[in-house]
């Protein structure tokens, strides 16, 4: 959300036998509007058969909501050796008015519109795998949304002791936001 601190961190791992240098690029862009947020370049030296951490953190601006894609390419040698992405959603302060969902005369409707309501269940993994994200969702989302899915629901996410905390719902709002 607006002014809330984004910390962006990274581990750069090293299975070779000799120490590695180089740098880190990283790029946080606004999907919609193309803003780049934040861009840092970083020195690293990691030695043999160990990993270093690297971050980097900025305050959401004001006036933006949505996805933003995070950009992280590994240098060395001035050569890109590898690179990774993944993804973050911006909170709106105030959600949008949606028309409401009715039943009526058999027929659902959103607003005055009659609709046929066509989705499917996905799994919790989506919000517990480091190979997903809210990168991931929104391409999911727009893949669906070319197969005609209108719903995407999820009953499949259980928390440890069936408590949902503070990140669980703010996850779920970040979905909800990108469907």
């Amino acid at each position: 959300r607006e002014g809330e601190e984004v910390v962006v961190r990274v581990t750069v791992e090293n299975r070779g036998w000799r120490e590695r240098t180089g740098e880190t690029v990283l790029d946080v862009v606004h999907v919609e509007t193309g803003s780049v947020l934040c861009r840092r370049r970083q020195p690293y030296g990691v030695a043999a058969a160990s990993n270093q951490d690297v971050s980097a953190s900025f305050r959401v601006p004001g006036g933006l909501a949505g996805l933003c894609r995070v950009e992280v390419h590994l240098l060395a040698e001035d050569a890109a050796i590898d690179h990774l992405e993944q993804g973050f959603v911006i909170l709106s302060a105030t959600p949008p008015e949606l028309p409401p969902l009715t039943l009526r005369e058999n027929y659902l409707h959103l607003g005055d519109r009659p609709v046929f309501l066509f989705g499917s269940d996905n799994f919790g993994n989506v919000y517990t795998s480091t190979t997903e994200g809210p990168l991931w969702w929104s391409r999911e989302h727009e893949a669906s949304r070319d197969f005609g899915f209108t719903i995407y629901e999820n009953l499949q996410f259980t928390p440890a002791g069936h408590q949902l905390t503070a990140a669980d719902w703010r996850q779920f709002e970040g979905m909800a936001h990108l469907a």
